[in-house]
């Protein structure tokens, strides 16, 4: 299975090449005068912080010279990955393919047109569908695949059961799933609310206290009630999962290959570490599927100091 890694700044490329990572995924923020760092409608991809983004072409470059020193170069893939854009981000996430369609092997787009414009403008570059650009279903996989999608990135609040479903019926297609870091209670595709800026410290309504209560129209209604609980403590913070990484097994049974660690906006320190720890993980696929488990959530508490209480994605 291949390691799909997040990059920020220069010296994670050359630890990543260390490491053997198969992929690394950036962002570029090539803002002009006056423009905020902290805006979103200002970027052109989902993570709009500066210290999730490089910042030009010369940073680009020099990313793709170290890559390509290693023994084995890992593929480099630029997120354009909104979940809207407006007049001026689609005119400036066009011209980021033209800069940068000579530098990186892949671009990670969630708007249609700026695929027509890469099958036109950069047809040597791979198509990969972001997560924003929501695939719940093969009919959803079939209309992007006909598009000429090559490698989809499905959301992180599928089940084992329902990805084994898109999987198998779409054996052409390559998947990559969420493995590692963070997990936002709404689907990222159908919430406008993801990453809106308030200075340098935001709140987005989903973080604001309430309670509910469920009301049941009849019985039959209410013979669901189980799987309703369970799905509304996702919205009031009982449910925060972090990693995915004991269904790694599982994973690779129903033909997931990509295993992508969420964080361009991390420390070098801890995106490293958190590369370090799927590559141990993956060292352990030979063991039966309990003593895999078992030996993962040990190394979740030696990397990260805590107990994971079996709070998982997936």
């Amino acid at each position: 299975m291949k390691i799909v890694a997040p990059a920020s700044l220069i010296e994670d490329i050359a630890e990543y090449n260390k490491l053997g990572i198969e992929e690394i995924y950036l962002g570029v923020n090539n803002l002009t005068e006056g423009e905020n760092e902290n805006n979103k409608w200002d970027s052109v991809n989902e993570r709009f912080e500066r210290g999730a983004n490089f910042e030009n072409l010369e940073q680009i470059k020099e990313i793709n010279r170290i890559n390509n020193l290693a023994k084995k170069p890992a593929e480099l893939s630029l997120t354009l990955n909104k979940s809207f854009y407006n007049s001026r981000q689609l005119a400036r996430a066009k011209e980021q393919v033209m800069i940068f369609k000579d530098y990186v092997d892949n671009f990670i787009v969630s708007e249609l047109s700026i695929i027509k414009f890469l099958k036109e403008n950069a047809p040597k570059n791979k198509i990969i569908l972001s997560c924003i650009n929501v695939c719940l279903n093969s009919n959803a996989v079939n209309f992007y695949k006909n598009l000429g999608i090559k490698k989809i990135i499905l959301p992180r609040h599928l089940s084992i059961e329902e990805l084994k479903s898109i999987t198998l019926n779409n054996p052409e297609i390559e998947f990559e799933v969420m493995i590692l870091n963070q997990f936002c209670r709404n689907l990222d595709g159908f919430c406008s609310r993801c990453h809106i800026p308030e200075h340098k410290v935001f709140t987005t309504t989903c973080n604001i206290p309430f309670k509910q209560k469920i009301y049941f129209i009849n019985e039959e209604a209410k013979k669901d009630e189980k799987i309703i609980q369970e799905n509304t403590l996702t919205i009031l913070k009982k449910f925060n999962p972090f990693c995915g990484i004991c269904f790694i097994k599982e994973l690779e049974k129903i033909g997931i290959k990509n295993l992508k660690i969420v964080g361009r906006n991390n420390s070098h320190i801890r995106k490293i570490n958190d590369a370090k720890l799927i590559k141990k993980t993956l060292s352990l696929m030979n063991l039966d599927k309990e003593e895999y488990k078992t030996k993962c959530k040990e190394l979740f508490s030696r990397y990260y100091k805590f107990d994971c209480k079996n709070n998982c994605y997936y």
